[in-house]
C-alpha cells in the first residue's frame, strides 16, 4: 500500500473512471482535427478575445458519444457549463 507508484500502473482504473464519466455525459470525445482547433485559437488571438473550445461533439447524447468513442477512441474533454 505504500510502495512507489507510477501513473501507468493505474491505467485500468483511469479508463474505468473515464468510461463512467462518458456514460454519465460529463465528458465527451472530441473528433475535431488539431489544425481546426489551432486555427480557431489563432483567430481568437487575432481578435484579442479568449479562446473557448466548442466542439460539435459536446452536445451529442451520452449514449451516442459512448458508442462513438468505443468504435473510435480519441481524447476526452470535460463538459463545463456554457454560462
Amino acid at each position: 500500500p505504500h510502495a512507489p507508484y507510477f501513473q501507468g500502473q493505474r491505467n485500468a482504473r483511469y479508463h474505468e473512471v473515464a468510461m463512467k464519466l462518458l456514460a454519465e455525459g460529463k465528458v465527451y470525445p472530441d473528433y475535431m482535427p488539431p489544425e481546426t482547433i489551432e486555427a480557431a485559437r489563432k483567430a481568437a488571438d487575432a481578435a484579442k478575445k479568449p479562446y473557448v473550445h466548442r466542439s460539435p461533439d459536446r452536445d451529442v447524447s451520452a449514449a451516442e458519444n459512448l458508442a462513438r468513442y468505443q468504435a473510435n477512441p480519441t481524447i476526452l474533454r470535460l463538459k463545463v457549463p456554457l454560462d
